[in-house]
């Protein structure tokens, strides 16, 4: 993977999801995403906080991350 000019290793496998425009329905996505089995974490990277906070208090039960710059999660 490349990132702001630099080959950066990837030990993890990276999907694409076509099909959802930047203005994804919120139930859509919040209902396509209680479909997946066995995700432990949920990270909401795109947006302003607030924004961000609104789907996170849908996924009760859940790791939900807001990940700020320089933070390092374990995965």
């Amino acid at each position: 993977m490349r990132l702001f000019g630099e080959d950066i290793a990837v030990r993890s496998t990276i999907y694409t999801i076509n099909g959802f425009s930047a203005h994804v329905d919120q139930q859509e996505l919040l209902a396509w995403r209680r479909t997946i089995e066995g995700c432990e974490a949920t990270f909401l990277v795109h947006g302003e906080e607030p924004a961000m906070l609104a789907p996170a208090a849908h996924l009760e039960g859940q790791r939900v991350e807001l990940p700020r710059p320089g933070d390092v999660f374990d995965l």
